[in-house]
C-alpha cells in the first residue's frame, strides 16, 4: 500500500491465526534477513527499518493491523457480512478435512465484497472453491475473484450400477470400515517428508514436491525436505529459485555444523 502511494489512514488490515504463540510473534514485527531474501530491498525500506540483523516494520504500518486468535475453520468465523476486499489464506485448506474446507470456503465468499481478490497456497487449490470463486488468469492455481452469484457445479461421472448379481461377481466382499471416535492427527513435518519419498520412488513428482512444501511448512528448516526438494528442482528452469534454495541449505547446513 505504502508503495502505492495508499495513505494508512484509508486501510486496515485484519490478521488472523488460531495460535496465540504466532498471534505474539506477528505483532512484534521484526522479521530476521535471512528470511526476507526474497524481497527487494525497495519493498524493505518502505515498510520497516533495515537493520544490521533484522527489519522492523515501521510503527505507522503495525498500527493499521488488528490480531485477533480465531479459527478459521469454524462456522462463520469471518462474520455473517462481506467487509475485505482481499484475503490472504495461504497454507490452510491442505490441512483440513472435506467438511472442513467447505466451510471455510464459505466463510471466505461470505466475507469477501463482490469482485474481491483471494489468494491462497499453490498447493490449496480444493473443488470445494469452485462454485463460489473463479480463477484470476494467469495465476489461476493461487488467485481467485469472487463470484457475484455462485455457481453450480456439476457432479462427478459415476459408473452406472451394476446389477446385484454382476456387481458381486466384479468385486470381493469387503468387510465394513471401522467407525473413527477421533479424527486422524495431522502428520508431522517428518512424515511428509516420508510421503514425499514414497512419491518420488512411485515417479510421482508433482506429489512429491507438495509433500516437500507441507513438510517446510511446517518446519521451514527441516534440512531433509529442503535437500528433497533440491533434487526435484534439479532441472527447474527458474535459477533464481534454484539458487535461493541452495543458499537456504547451505546456511541449514552450516547452523548445524
Amino acid at each position: 500500500m505504502r508503495l502505492a502511494g495508499v495513505p494508512a489512514a484509508r486501510y486496515s488490515i485484519a490478521a488472523f491465526d488460531v495460535s496465540g504463540a504466532a498471534l505474539e510473534l506477528a505483532r512484534r514485527g521484526e522479521y530476521p534477513q535471512k528470511s526476507l531474501g526474497h524481497v527487494s530491498e525497495e519493498l524493505r525500506n518502505a515498510c520497516g527499518s533495515v537493520g544490521s540483523k533484522t527489519m522492523t516494520v515501521h510503527p505507522e504500518l503495525r498500527e493499521r493491523v488488528h490480531f485477533e486468535r480465531k479459527n478459521l475453520a469454524a462456522p462463520g468465523a469471518l462474520g455473517p457480512e462481506p467487509k475485505y476486499h482481499l484475503i490472504l489464506c495461504r497454507n490452510l485448506f491442505i490441512y483440513l478435512g472435506a467438511e472442513a474446507r467447505a466451510e471455510l470456503a464459505r466463510s471466505l465468499a461470505v466475507a469477501l465484497l463482490p469482485g474481491g481478490r483471494l489468494f491462497l497456497g499453490t498447493a490449496d487449490r480444493v473443488e470445494e472453491l469452485n462454485a463460489l470463486f473463479a480463477p484470476m488468469r494467469p495465476a489461476a492455481s493461487f488467485a481467485f475473484v469472487h463470484r457475484a452469484q455462485p455457481v453450480s457445479v456439476a457432479p462427478r461421472t459415476r459408473r452406472p450400477r451394476l446389477p446385484p448379481e454382476a456387481a458381486q461377481k466384479a468385486s470381493p466382499v469387503r468387510p465394513p470400515r471401522p467407525v473413527q471416535s477421533q479424527p486422524p492427527s495431522p502428520m508431522t513435518a517428518a512424515e511428509l517428508y516420508h510421503r514425499a519419498l514414497d512419491h518420488r520412488l512411485r515417479g510421482e513428482i508433482a506429489k512429491a514436491e507438495r509433500r516437500c512444501r507441507q513438510s517446510l511448512y511446517l518446519a521451514p528448516n527441516f534440512l531433509p525436505a529442503l535437500e528433497l526438494l533440491q533434487a526435484l528442482w534439479d532441472r527447474n528452469p527458474n535459477m533464481r529459485l534454484r539458487r535461493a534454495l541452495r543458499d537456504r541449505i547451505v546456511r541449514n547446513r552450516e547452523a548445524t555444523i
